[in-house]
């Protein structure tokens, strides 16, 4: 995000002015410096505005201001749903997965922590059951956060009490998995029976 508003910060004032002038927005508004809180990218730019406004001619403004919005508007983050079968499909999740905490303004731990739940999930189905899906969405009202819903239709998870217990030993790694995925989140839940597998769980920012 920072390069994205220095470039647009360049078209108009020198690199120097432009660093110079995002050091001072960000101190104002009181955002960390890497930018990844963004729910104050609208304060953010708001400070910004001021500076380019000096910078630029009458005629300048209006598309300068334009392009420092565009930059500093999140997207409105909304559920993916992602199939799976192969590696292909394991990658594409955990791109969607980092995608969706970024726009939520997720922290890079928090990022990274949702990004490997995502990945371990992923593999699960696809080593485990051969195909699932996996649905990933944004926490909005009452608690900020990003949720996964996992599911599959292969044979089930064989003694689930003692791999959340942390006491069965498996060769495939299975039990870990299951346990890191628990340990990382909020919340967790997992049903798993001869039908199937569904595992949802949240992380809050």
């Amino acid at each position: 995000m920072k390069q994205r508003i220095l470039d647009v910060l360049g078209r108009y004032m020198s690199r120097l002015h432009s660093e110079m002038t995002l050091r001072r927005a960000i101190k104002k508004v009181g955002i960390d410096a890497r930018l990844e809180d963004a729910s104050a990218y609208p304060r953010l730019a708001a400070a910004l505005e001021t500076s380019l406004r000096l910078f630029t001619t009458d005629g300048e403004v209006a598309t300068a201001v334009g392009e420092l919005r565009e930059v500093l508007t999140p997207e409105q983050p909304v559920a993916v749903k992602v199939e799976l079968r192969s590696e292909a499909d394991m990658s594409l999740a955990r791109q969607v997965a980092r995608s969706l905490a970024e726009k939520m303004g997720a922290r890079s731990f928090a990022a990274q922590k949702f990004t490997t739940v995502v990945s371990e999930l992923a593999r699960n189905i696809v080593q485990y059951a051969g195909q699932g899906e996996i649905e990933l969405s944004p926490l909005t009202d009452q608690m900020r956060g990003l949720r996964v819903c996992a599911v599959d239709r292969g044979p089930g998870i064989a003694n689930l009490s003692e791999v959340l217990a942390g006491t069965y030993k498996s060769r495939t790694g299975l039990g870990k998995g299951i346990l890191g995925v628990k340990s990382l989140m909020d919340e967790f839940q997992i049903v798993s029976d001869e039908s199937g597998t569904r595992v949802e769980a949240e992380l809050h920012l």
